[in-house]
């Protein structure tokens, strides 16, 4: 079992070792910032804990904004922030988090290359979001739009 006081100290700390890290390279702090949304989505997912949530929609959220969308790890950043959102709709049932989580998961398809390895995963991620939609609204669109 971890030692969930350890791991208190570490995340409460996250700010000033970001600084510290990044040592004003702004780069930095974002590639900091994504590794640790998905260190608190993980802890999340283990523990339940919607601080934890909360943390990480943040932190992608910044590492998503500071991400060049030409980057090489926009895609990846982007697609985990739709993920994370998707676990805040699924935790909250609030349908801004889940039309949210569709936005940028149809983001990350529309920008991913045909040929990129990845594309079957982002498009399946985002068939998976259109389909929890599709379970809540019965929406019609949203099958067909699985389909096109």
């Amino acid at each position: 079992m971890e030692n969930n006081n350890d791991l208190d100290n570490y995340f409460e700390n996250f700010e000033t070792a970001c600084q510290v890290l990044a040592d004003g390279d702004e780069a930095k702090k974002v590639v900091i910032s994504f590794y640790y949304s998905m260190q608190r989505l993980e802890r999340f997912e283990r523990w339940g804990d919607v601080r934890d949530l909360e943390a990480a929609i943040l932190r992608a959220k910044f590492a998503v904004e500071g991400t060049a969308r030409g980057d090489r790890d926009f895609i990846e950043r982007q697609d985990v922030f739709s993920h994370i959102l998707a676990c805040r709709y699924n935790q909250t049932t609030e349908i801004e988090d889940l039309e949210d989580a569709i936005k940028f998961a149809r983001q990350v398809a529309n920008v991913t290359p045909a040929d990129h390895p990845n594309l079957a995963a982002c498009l399946n991620n985002l068939g998976n979001k259109l389909e929890s939609r599709y379970g809540r609204t019965g929406k019609i669109e949203d099958l067909v739009k699985l389909l096109v």
